[in-house]
């Protein structure tokens, strides 16, 4: 079984509620909006290094996605300028982008999900998750946990590894850096709430 990072916290509060609503669903989700447009125009970018087609790329999927509000459209498209005004000016090198982890927790439980952007700065790599943050975002679990699966998927020391979040307008990035005990501290939590889950999935539905 596969838990995004984005999942976790929410995992760690309620983990029979989490794998309930894994094994029995009860909707479809919420549904991609105009955030979710801007975020897949950057990958586009990042992807092409075409600013015009990835502008393209955002009108086309509002549009696919019937998110229809001209003026919604219009400022997602101002803050990918935004965004492409800082990536120009800033001259970050990246490495990756929309890359995948795939953190063994063992119990049968994998930590997945999407990191938006690996740089390469002058100290190592820069792990970067686009979009809008809590203030204790450097409390979350999952932040120690991405700093160490990129480390290993990229072979790089952890300590060379920093990770955080930017806005998807290019603004205020921030990142920190996790010590070793932090590292081993989030990992052990996270593999006893795998077996956590691990008990709760044999005992679902009995």
């Amino acid at each position: 079984m596969r838990i995004r990072h984005g999942e976790l916290e929410e995992c760690l509060s309620d983990p029979l509620k989490w794998v309930a609503a894994k094994l029995a669903p009860t909707g479809g989700g919420p549904r991609a909006g105009y955030d979710h447009c801007l975020r897949e125009g950057l990958y586009h970018f990042h992807k092409t290094e075409d600013v015009a087609a990835a502008r393209l790329y955002i009108e086309r999927t509002t549009t696919n996605r019937r998110l229809l509000n001209r003026l919604r459209v219009e400022q997602i498209l101002e803050r990918f300028d935004s965004y492409i005004q800082w990536y120009e000016s800033s001259g970050v090198v990246v490495a990756d982008h929309r890359s995948q982890l795939d953190l063994d927790l063992e119990s049968g439980l994998i930590l997945g999900g999407t990191v938006s952007r690996v740089d390469i700065t002058s100290d190592g790599y820069r792990v970067i998750l686009l979009g809008l943050r809590k203030p204790t975002w450097q409390q979350e679990t999952r932040m120690p946990l991405i700093q160490r699966a990129m480390a290993t998927k990229y072979e790089r020391p952890e300590d060379e590894v920093s990770v955080g979040y930017q806005n998807l307008d290019g603004g205020e990035l921030d990142v920190a850096t996790y010590s070793q005990s932090a590292l081993n501290e989030a990992e052990n939590l996270a593999r006893q709430l795998a077996l956590t889950v691990a008990i709760e999935v044999a005992a679902f539905g009995t």
